[in-house]
């Protein structure tokens, strides 16, 4: 009976060991002694960032100076051919926009005539307002005056009140030949309704007017590689009208989506992956106009290609597009979002003697970062220790002892 009492004992302390130790699971161990928890942290630090844009492309035999239209026009001369060389300012491409022209001055004319018939009529009714406005104040001092008179038998009184009965008159009749010249309410609204017309067709005719692409002229010298320009024929927007293939060099043609783009910028180094082999490259062109998906071309020169860079292969493609030898950063394990931004608990030193901290959630601004930090832009100094993977109850954790990695 004794021993099985003693079993009994062995499971229970058994299983309390068994409840401490998956407490003291993940990041958060209770210390032995005090039962205080033990969390890991790190120093925001001082590292080197590198933010790299990492997608696919295709191989292209020789550089190409692609003219995309950027809006829909008529075409008016082609002075060249497929297959021909061309030399630098050459002009290749003529817009015929005569016609644009021909609608955007119609346009302004129209917009002019119907703002000063605006501004005439508006004018007009507001200069014989107030016209009326004075005489009416006049008829009433007129007015006044005769009834001061009115009932007078002096001669002079009576005199002045015939004076002021002409006066009266006359300002009456002024005014009824006023109110005959006020522009009505209803031709006020035709000729704002008028003009409301003529400023939208002009704005409409101004933008096409500034979308109108500018004649084609070769930037480099080359061989025309394609010409889908006809002359008087119409040209869509997005089209490639003509595409000169200006050296024999092989680049990566790659579509990069709008969220994208404006990471990318002319000169940003790259590193091509085909198979095992790795080459380096540069960003020489990114293009003018968008596709029907908002994807944009960008085009890399490869400074090593060699027999194993066949055209038409599609390889990986990373461009550095942020770099920088030292920014105050923190572990990529130690960020947070909830609603109010980004965020992370910082350790802050509470006894000294005993080195208990308390976690601090502190709101940070985030930058650039590579797979292992993250630049961070305010919030943090250089130094501070940050809670690595806070656990889920870290805000009900008051007091901890901190672990740092060697």
């Amino acid at each position: 009976m004794s021993k099985l009492t003693k079993g009994k004992k062995k499971l229970i302390v058994f299983a309390a060991v068994a409840i401490l130790a998956a407490a003291g699971v993940g990041s958060c161990m209770l210390n032995s002694m005090n039962q205080t928890p033990m969390l890991m942290a790190s120093g925001v630090s001082m590292q080197e960032i590198q933010s790299f844009l990492s997608t696919s492309g295709t191989i292209k035999q020789g550089n190409l100076e692609e003219h995309i239209m950027a809006a829909t026009t008529e075409v008016g001369n082609v002075y060249f051919e497929v297959g021909d060389e061309v030399k630098k300012g050459d002009l290749i491409v003529s817009f015929d926009n005569a016609e644009a022209m021909r609608e955007y001055k119609s346009a302004a004319i129209a917009y002019e005539k119907t703002r000063l018939g605006l501004d005439e009529t508006e004018r007009k009714y507001f200069e014989t307002m107030e016209d009326i406005a004075e005489i009416e104040d006049n008829m009433e001092f007129h007015k006044k005056k005769m009834e001061e008179y009115e009932d007078s038998t002096d001669p002079d009184e009576r005199a002045l009140f015939e004076r002021y009965q002409a006066k009266y008159e006359n300002a009456k009749s002024r005014k009824e030949g006023l109110e005959d010249t006020i522009p009505s309410e209803e031709q006020l609204k035709i000729d704002q309704l008028s003009f409301e017309e003529a400023k939208m067709k002009f704005e409409e005719a101004q933008e096409k007017v500034n979308s109108l692409p500018g004649n084609i002229i070769a930037g480099q010298d080359g061989t025309i590689e394609e010409l889908n320009a006809k002359k008087l024929n119409t040209i869509s927007k997005g089209t490639v009208a003509v595409a000169i293939k200006t050296s024999e060099t092989q680049t990566v043609e790659m579509s990069v989506g709008k969220y994208d783009i404006v990471k990318v910028a002319l000169g940003q180094s790259a590193e091509i992956t085909l198979g095992n082999k790795t080459y380096q490259g540069t960003v020489t062109e990114i293009g003018t106009a968008a596709d029907e998906k908002s994807n944009v071309k960008v085009k890399i020169q490869v400074d090593n290609p060699d027999e194993s860079f066949i055209p038409g292969m599609e390889v990986d493609v990373d461009v550095l597009t942020y770099s920088t030898p030292s920014a105050l950063a923190l572990p990529v394990e130690a960020v947070k979002t909830d609603r109010g931004g980004d965020y992370c608990y910082t350790a802050e030193l509470t006894d000294p003697e005993k080195q208990i901290y308390q976690p601090v959630k502190t709101y940070i601004t985030l930058g650039n970062s590579t797979d292992q930090y993250i630049e961070v832009t305010s919030g943090l100094t250089e130094g501070q220790l940050v809670i690595d993977n806070p656990p889920t109850n870290i805000d009900s954790i008051l007091a901890c002892i901190i672990s740092q990695p060697a």
